[in-house]
């Protein structure tokens, strides 16, 4: 298929699932693997994995979960240009949240959000 999109989800180093759709579909779909919050946590998914090849371009995007569905983590690299993003929660709420680029030389320059 051209211009596709590998969805994956692992639980720990167990496979979960994993499914290629189409772009159309990816970007015109819910897609429970890390959409849906009480999925994840029901299927205790602590990872997914996004990976388009599409137009000419390739990205990959990691997304990490808590225990509860959170998203606490996720990683891209859009064509070579790596970012993370790092979210904290206490109690239930999100204490702070980090976007973090790499530019060409592997150097990080971070931007952090702090809530009270």
């Amino acid at each position: 298929m051209d211009n596709k999109v590998v969805i994956t989800a692992f639980s720990g180093e167990n496979l979960l699932s994993s499914r290629e759709v189409s772009v159309d579909d990816y970007y015109d779909g819910q897609h429970p693997e890390f959409d849906d919050r009480d999925y994840i946590s029901e299927h205790g998914i602590d990872r997914a994995e996004i990976v388009i090849d599409a137009y000419g371009e390739h990205k990959e995007y990691t997304n990490h979960y808590d225990g509860y569905g959170r998203l606490c983590r996720s990683e891209s690299n859009e064509n070579g240009k790596l970012s993370e993003d790092l979210i904290e929660y206490r109690e239930g709420r999100i204490v702070y949240e980090e976007h973090i680029n790499y530019d060409e030389n592997g150097i990080p320059h971070s931007e952090k959000k702090i809530y009270d």
